[in-house]
């Protein structure tokens, strides 16, 4: 027999959702700030911030030469921010 989802547990996966989606932003924030933003912990905001992951920053010698600014979702690295929150959970 198929259970229905009650109301009780879809209400619950909203709000489970709507968590983890308010703390990735969060991680995403910390970990790749705006240059220029002040929040980063690679400089103090006044110059531009070369951001990379956790991947780069340790293995400098791989990382793409940066050409100018990266595309949304990009950091400075070459990496997407879905692999750079990858690679930052691993460690």
């Amino acid at each position: 027999m198929i259970s229905r989802p009650n109301s009780r547990s879809s209400s619950r996966t909203r709000s489970l959702d709507t968590e983890m989606a308010r703390r990735t932003a969060a991680r995403v924030e910390l970990l790749f700030p705006a240059p220029g933003s002040g929040d980063s912990q690679y400089g103090d905001g006044d110059e531009d911030v070369q951001t990379t992951c956790i991947f780069h920053a340790l293995n400098p010698d791989d990382v793409l030469p940066n050409l100018g600014p990266t595309a949304e979702g990009m950091v400075d690295c070459g990496c997407s921010v879905a692999e750079g929150l990858f690679e930052e959970s691993l460690t």
